[in-house]
C-alpha cells in the first residue's frame, strides 16, 4: 500500500495535485466514457496534446474510507503486483534508477498498453478540463513529456492538477528567415539582427517573448523588460506592447524599463494569472541614431534583457542578453591637382541634406529629411561626410579651385562597411594625373584615428575643363578641334573653286 501510495503522488512532468476546487475553465473536453468525474489542468500549454489514460478502475465504499483498485488487464508484469486483498503496489523496477518518484520508461510503455486511454485534447493555452471520466487512477500525459497519475473518485471526484512543466521563458525563435527576440523590422516588414541607416533616421525594433506562467512549481508574477539604447541613439519610443492580440495602450509612448503584471493577488484565493501560459509578449519602439553614432567598426550595439518575479519570495530570474546592431558609415572627397597636392576652395553638392560641424571641411548627414547639400572642401582639401548609409551617391563640383576650371561631369562616391576603425587610404596617380591601381611615384594619402571612411580622389588640372572622370572631356576638345578643320577645310576649296570659275 505504501508503494502504490507514492506511487499515485508521482509527477513526473511536475504535475502537483491542488487542494483548492478550481471552477473557471476556459476549454473543456467531454471524454464520452460515461462517468461523472473530471480533471482540470491549469496552466496548460497553448498547442500541446493532453492525453489521459485509466490505468485502474476506483471504488470507494459506502463510508468513504477504503478504496477499492482492480483492472480487467492486471496479469504478471515487471512493474505492479496484486496482494491476496487486492492492494496494488509499485515494484522497484517501476521508477527510475536512484529514483522513486519519477516512472520509468518500462512502466509508462505498460500503462499506455495495459490502460485504457479515455481521450485527448490540444489546449489553447487556457485552463483545460475533461469532463465525464468514470472513476479510477489515471495517468496524464502531454506532447511535451510524460506526466504522472492522479485519482478521481466518488469522494473526490473532481481532480485538479497544474502543469508545471513549463520552460522558462524565453526570446521568441525566429522563423520563416525573419529574425526573433530582439530584432530591427525593416519597411518592407522584415525582421533583421542588422541594418544600416543614415544619421538622423528613425530605426525601428521589435521586441518578442515567450512566456509561461510557472517555471517549475513557481508561479511568475510579472515581467520586466529593459532595453539598453547606445549613446548613438536618443531615447526609444515605445508605440505598441501586446499580449498576443490584445494591445496594452498604458505603456504607449512611455519609456524603459516596462513591468507587465502576470498575475493578480485574490487574497484567500491566491494569485490568478492574468494571461494563458505561453502567451507571447511583443513590444515595438522607435529610435532615431543621432551624431554620436559610431561610424563603421562594431556599429552601434542595441541590447535587451528580460527578467521575471515570483508571486513567493523566492529571487526571481533574468533571460539572456539579445542583442541588434545598426551601422552607419562615411564618405571622403580628396580633391588634389596632378600632382597629388591638395587643393581648396571647391565646393560640391550632394544629394542629401548635411550639417557642418565645427571643424571646416567636415559635415554630419541630416537622415529623414529631402534635399540637396552644399559642401567645400578644408584646408587640407578634403570633405568629411559622416553618418551615411549604405549606397553609392551623385556629387557635383559647384566651384572649382582657384586657377582650375570645374569638372563637367558628376562622380560618384561610395558609403560601404570597412570593417575598421580608422582610416588610412593611398590612392596613386600616373603622369597624366589621372587615378591608377598601379603604384607609382605620385601617391594620395588620407589619414583618420576617428573612423574608417571610403576614399574618393578627385584630380582637377589646371588650363583645361575637366569632367569628374579626366578622358572625356579632352575627347570632345578633339574631335570638334577636328570638326573645326574640316569644315574650313570645305570652305577654303569652295572659295577656290569660285575664283577659277570667274
Amino acid at each position: 500500500m505504501r508503494q502504490l501510495r507514492r506511487l499515485l503522488s508521482v509527477l513526473v512532468m511536475a504535475v502537483t495535485i491542488v487542494g483548492m476546487s478550481m471552477t473557471a475553465f476556459a476549454q473543456e473536453s467531454v471524454s464520452g466514457a460515461g462517468g461523472n468525474g473530471s480533471i482540470t489542468i491549469e496552466n496548460a500549454s497553448k498547442g500541446i496534446v493532453y492525453s489521459i489514460y485509466k490505468v485502474f478502475d476506483a471504488k470507494v465504499n459506502a463510508e468513504g474510507t477504503s478504496v477499492a483498485y482492480s483492472t480487467k488487464n492486471f496479469v504478471d508484469n515487471p512493474y505492479f503486483e496484486k496482494d491476496s486483498v487486492g492492494n496494488i503496489s509499485a515494484k522497484k523496477e517501476a521508477y527510475k534508477t536512484d529514483s522513486n518518484e519519477q516512472l520509468s520508461e518500462g512502466a509508462i510503455e505498460w500503462i499506455k498498453e495495459n490502460g485504457t486511454k479515455i481521450c485527448s485534447e490540444t489546449s489553447d493555452g487556457s485552463i483545460l478540463k475533461f469532463t465525464g471520466l468514470p472513476y479510477g487512477y489515471y495517468y496524464v500525459t502531454s506532447t511535451l513529456k510524460d506526466g504522472g497519475m492522479i485519482m478521481v473518485t466518488s469522494v473526490a471526484k473532481d481532480a485538479q492538477i497544474v502543469d508545471k512543466n513549463s520552460k522558462e521563458p524565453q526570446w521568441t525563435p525566429g522563423n520563416d528567415g525573419n529574425a526573433g527576440g530582439k530584432s530591427i523590422v525593416l519597411d518592407d516588414g522584415k525582421q533583421v539582427k542588422e541594418n544600416n541607416v543614415s544619421i538622423g533616421e528613425t530605426v525601428h525594433f521589435r521586441l518578442q517573448i515567450n512566456t509561461s506562467n510557472y517555471v517549475a512549481d513557481k508561479q511568475i508574477k510579472e515581467f520586466i523588460i529593459e532595453d539598453t539604447l547606445p549613446t548613438g541613439f536618443d531615447a526609444a519610443k515605445i508605440t505598441s506592447v501586446m499580449i498576443e492580440e490584445e494591445p496594452l495602450e498604458q505603456f504607449e509612448n512611455t519609456t524603459f524599463p516596462v513591468t507587465i503584471p502576470w498575475a493578480a493577488d485574490e487574497g484567500e484565493n491566491g494569485w490568478k494569472n492574468l494571461y494563458d501560459t505561453g502567451a507571447k509578449i511583443t513590444i515595438d519602439y522607435t529610435a532615431v541614431l543621432n551624431d554620436k553614432a559610431v561610424i563603421d567598426g562594431e556599429g552601434n550595439k542595441n541590447s535587451a534583457r528580460f527578467s521575471w518575479n515570483y508571486t513567493t519570495e523566492e529571487p526571481g530570474k533574468s533571460s539572456i542578453e539579445d542583442s541588434t546592431t545598426t551601422d552607419t558609415y562615411a564618405v571622403v572627397i580628396q580633391k588634389v591637382n596632378e600632382k597629388g597636392e591638395a587643393l581648396t576652395g571647391v565646393e560640391f553638392e550632394v544629394p542629401f541634406a548635411v550639417q557642418a560641424e565645427e571643424e571646416s571641411g567636415v559635415y554630419t548627414v541630416k537622415g529623414g529629411q529631402t534635399g540637396n547639400g552644399k559642401v567645400k572642401a578644408g584646408s587640407d582639401g578634403a570633405v568629411v561626410i559622416k553618418g551615411l548609409k549604405m549606397g553609392d551617391y551623385r556629387v557635383t563640383e559647384t566651384k572649382a579651385p582657384e586657377g582650375y576650371n570645374k569638372l563637367t561631369e558628376s562622380f560618384l562616391v561610395s558609403a560601404e562597411k570597412i570593417r575598421a576603425t580608422r582610416t588610412d587610404a593611398s590612392t596613386y596617380l600616373d603622369e597624366n594625373g589621372n587615378v591608377t591601381e598601379s603604384e607609382t611615384e605620385t601617391k594620395v594619402t588620407y589619414t583618420n584615428a576617428d573612423f574608417a571612411a571610403k576614399v574618393k580622389v578627385v584630380v582637377n588640372k589646371s588650363g583645361k575643363l575637366l569632367p569628374g572622370t579626366g578622358g572625356t572631356g579632352e575627347m570632345i576638345f578633339t574631335v570638334s578641334g577636328v570638326l573645326i578643320a574640316i569644315v574650313a577645310g570645305i570652305v577654303l576649296l569652295n572659295t577656290k573653286r569660285r575664283k577659277r570659275i570667274v
